[in-house]
């Protein structure tokens, strides 16, 4: 029989000490052992459920109701959830709710039973309402008339020759049949019953749990569903030793096969043999809702009021309402795509678990407190981590010790230093305290108060930093370094023995080095960003960085160089530095923890790239808190690249070559709506019925369209609140749009014409990439900007201009030819008028005859006519 450990709140099995308290630890991280999380896309196995990054959705905002009964992930990459008052399509951000008040084929609102089959096709289970099977958009019903005598369906399930399965309450099972529904050839002995669970195990053999029982369709042999005729016909025979339980649940992995039941635990066949897990074993309840089987081969387990349960490498774990789950009562259980396991509740929502990037050591895995100040990793495996308020604890082949008071140790532990003799130094608010034979004793050494971080040089001087200052301990002897010999009494954040053998001193007033003997400062003067100096690290190539609480600095050439955040930084409040093994440098503040290649900053340093990109790393990554401790213990590299950083929510680590680059999500457009009404590829017709899909395009939209909505989403549940989106409509926007969280674009009174609209996603710490989706629409013109419209209204205006044109040429022509009249009669009346007025000048207007000036003008022109012919006047 299986050896199964009891687990109480997470609690392995953990050897207990009478001389020393004892906390647990899940001897699941193996810190001796060198074992490790998986990659993150996959739930570890080797940690504690509560080292997985949990998130929580609830009604109203996310869903219908608390009430989770199912769950299914379809091939689009939405999340189906089916509650007792509606089914939610979930995306991570939002759901869109469909239920009988707005889809007539849901006669019920208490969804049970979910299954996509290999065709898209999305069956879903009613509890009274019958079947729904939702394709291509659009939802029918499944009834008495299809041939399905049952209103209550309990499991829907597609076997490996594709058919479609239907278990009902007290009439047995169904299959889907060119469009009706017929009873399971050799499911008779089912007719009259419920059957509430399927399961195919590896060797192809299909069972069907009942309320009386577990039954196998055959024998169970590997050529069931190999032979299509002996698929058909072979009848189900019941499994011996669970004739008397209710099977409400079954799993399968490829050597066992698991089935849940309503009052007998949980059932485990291999090999033909029967084994059962009872609360006297461990199991939280003995009502097994819910089971589901992990890529990893991890068995889940939801029971009827004591919570999840992970069954894995022999051990079997909790996960309650003690520990962070919202309900104890799990309904429903399933694996994404990505690797997250989805946990359905009865009355508390959906629950979320995932591994994170950073795994987090707290109170809830065994440490006495999680405000952690120092971490140390010694040469014999331990892993040993100071507290500010609870001692000492000390991971040793998978048992945690707390070291305090009853051992010795008084106040914190704020520095810890293992020397070249392999001794444990240990640093706090009441002094220097030294590890011997398992006892922590205090070193009564004379003005020698708050230590805050220690060091041992090569001639095995051990430096201490203190509140007021620097001292050293060199064969029993304390020395204290003042302003003679250089230093200001400050308080000592952290201690760097170089390569070299210099020392470097960061402390809240600057920076100082040790050359022989004699003391080197470094200020604002010589390039610091800030005095106060939390960290000082050597790089692969021997160079000084100091983080500071007002940015990063490298020495070069006898000054810092400095960077902050307006070069990339995430946060200028540095508290906490460490270089990996992978070129990175990470670094820790108030905000969490965020890494940067360290060919970047040198980069930008030397001038030949303006910024560098930080990546963060907070609670959704699986910190605890945010708030990342300083001092010279508050960070720790492991000699297998493993990093550890102490903060306000216990010890977090990072594991070697966990950090992949961040990948954009896919990115889906879902409809476009063209002044309130859904359009599709056939263009903006009749409202479409509730859920149908609208596609990528191309749309064609209405003339006179005065509103355009398009709705898009990015299908990620790994930290969606990291997620960014980004839109563009070419021909429109000039630039990207950044989306708001309904994550609709939208537009009012567009031209007419073709457009191309465009979405791409991408996480906080990463570059915006290509467009992930893309629809192609068209708004038709109105009447007047049709093209035959505007040629017709060129012609017409062409041959209105000639018509134009001849028209006042006409006019002008008779214009001119009665001015031409005009100006005729008026000359010939001047002329009239001229010479009368020209015979009024010469005559006498009474007699008639010549006046004097007539006489003028006889003799002006005779005497012109004598010069001319030269004759006599």
């Amino acid at each position: 029989m299986i050896l199964l450990v009891r687990f109480m709140s997470l609690n392995p099995l953990i050897r207990v000490t009478r001389a020393i308290r004892v906390r647990p630890l899940v001897v699941f991280l193996v810190i001796s052992a060198g074992f490790w999380p998986a990659p993150a896309s996959a739930l570890n196995p080797d940690i504690a459920i509560t080292q997985y990054v949990q998130t929580v959705w609830r009604a109203p905002v996310y869903l219908p109701h608390d009430d989770v009964s199912t769950i299914a992930q379809t091939r689009d990459g939405y999340l189906w959830i089916g509650t007792v008052e509606g089914l939610a399509r979930f995306d991570g951000a939002r759901s869109v709710v469909f239920d009988k008040s707005n889809t007539p084929a849901i006669r019920n609102n208490w969804i049970r039973a979910l299954r996509e089959d290999r065709e898209g096709r999305l069956w879903i289970g009613t509890f009274g309402g019958g079947l729904v099977c939702r394709e291509k958009g659009r939802f029918v019903a499944y009834g008495e008339t299809a041939g399905l005598p049952a209103d209550v369906i309990f499991v829907v399930f597609e076997d490996p020759l594709g058919h479609i399965l239907v278990g009902t309450q007290g009439k047995g099972l169904f299959r889907f049949e060119a469009g009706r529904f017929v009873r399971e050839p050799g499911s008779e002995e089912l007719a009259a019953l419920s059957v509430r669970a399927m399961a195919i195990d590896s060797a192809g053999t299909l069972w069907v749990g009942t309320e009386m029982g577990l039954f196998r369709r055959g024998d169970g042999g590997k050529s069931e569903y190999g032979n299509r005729a002996k698929a058909k016909t072979a009848p189900f025979v019941r499994q011996e030793g669970v004739e008397t339980d209710a099977v409400i649940s079954l799993a399968s992995t490829p050597e066992k096969l698991y089935a849940g039941t309503e009052s007998g635990g949980l059932v485990e066949i291999a090999a033909a043999r029967v084994t059962r897990i009872t609360p006297r074993e461990g199991l939280a309840h003995e009502r097994v809702w819910s089971l589901a089987v992990d890529r990893d081969q991890s068995l889940w387990i939801g029971t009827d009021g004591g919570g999840l349960q992970r069954l894995s490498h022999g051990r079997l774990s909790t996960f309650s309402t003690q520990n962070g789950l919202s309900n104890d009562y799990v309904w429903s259980i399933v694996e994404d795509r990505e690797g997250n396991l989805w946990i359905g509740t009865n009355g508390g929502g959906i629950n979320q678990l995932r591994s994170g990037r950073v795994v987090s050591l707290t109170t809830r895995e065994g440490l006495p407190s999680n405000f952690i100040w120092s971490i140390l990793r010694t040469q014999d495996g331990s892993l040993y981590i100071g507290t500010e308020d609870a001692g000492l604890a000390r991971l040793q082949g998978g048992t945690i010790t707390t070291l305090g008071p009853r051992e010795g140790l008084e106040g914190s532990a704020r520095a810890l230093l293992e020397d070249h003799r392999k001794q444990l130094w240990i640093g706090g608010n009441r002094g220097l305290f030294r590890e011997e034979g398992g006892r922590i004793r205090p070193l009564l050494l004379p003005g020698l108060d708050r230590v805050f971080c220690l060091a041992e040089d090569g001639a095995g001087v051990v430096w201490i930093g203190t509140t007021n200052g620097l001292k050293a301990l060199d064969g029993g002897v304390l020395r204290d370094y003042s302003h003679e010999d250089g230093l200001s009494p400050a308080a000592v954040n952290d201690l760097h023995v170089a390569r070299d053998g210099s020392l470097w001193v960061g402390t809240s007033v600057g920076l100082w080095q040790k050359r022989g003997d004699r003391f080197v400062t470094y200020a604002k003067e010589q390039g610091l960003p800030s005095l106060y100096v939390t960290t000082v690290l050597e790089g692969p190539d021997g160079a000084i960085w100091a983080a500071t609480r007002g940015g990063l600095a490298r020495l070069h050439g006898g000054r810092f160089q400095s960077l902050t955040s307006r070069d990339g930084l995430a946060d200028d409040a540095i508290m906490s530095a460490l270089l990996d093994d992978e070129g990175g440098l990470w670094m820790g503040g108030n905000r969490g923890l965020f890494r940067v290649l360290l060919s970047d900053l040198e980069s930008v340093l030397a001038g030949t790239r303006r910024t560098f990109r930080s990546r963060m790393f907070g609670l959704e990554d699986g910190m605890r808190s945010v708030e990342v401790n300083h001092e010279g213990s508050s960070r720790f590299k492991d000699p297998d690249g493993r990093l550890w950083f102490a903060t306000r929510g216990g010890a977090a680590s990072i594991p070697p070559g966990q950090i992949p680059p961040s990948q954009p999500p896919p990115v889906v457009i879902e409809e476009a709506r063209a002044d309130g009404r859904r359009i599709g590829a056939e263009g903006a017709g009749a409202e479409a019925v509730a859920g149908a899909d609208a596609g990528a395009g191309p749309w064609r939209l209405e003339a006179g369209t005065r509103r355009l909505d398009i709705h898009f989403t990015a299908l990620t549940f790994r930290a969606p609140s990291s997620l960014r989106l980004w839109y563009r409509l070419e021909g429109f926007d000039p630039d990207w749009v950044a989306a708001g969280p309904d994550r609709i674009a939208h537009y009012t009174n567009l031209p007419h014409g073709r457009y191309r609209f465009q979405v791409v996603a991408a996480r906080d710490d990463a570059n915006r990439g290509e467009p992930g989706a893309v629809a192609d629409l068209q708004i038709a013109p109105r009447f007047h900007e049709t093209w035959w419209f505007r040629s017709l209204a060129v012609v017409f205006l062409v041959l209105s201009a000639q018509l134009f044109q001849r028209q006042k040429l006409r006019r002008l022509g008779r214009q001119k030819a009665e001015l031409e009249r005009l100006v005729a009669a008026r000359t010939a009346e001047v002329a009239a008028t001229n010479a009368q007025l020209a015979q009024l000048v010469r005559e006498d207007s009474l007699t008639g005859v010549a006046n004097r000036r007539r006489l003028d003008e006889a003799l002006d022109e005779e005497w012109r006519r004598a010069v001319r012919l030269g004759t006599t006047l």
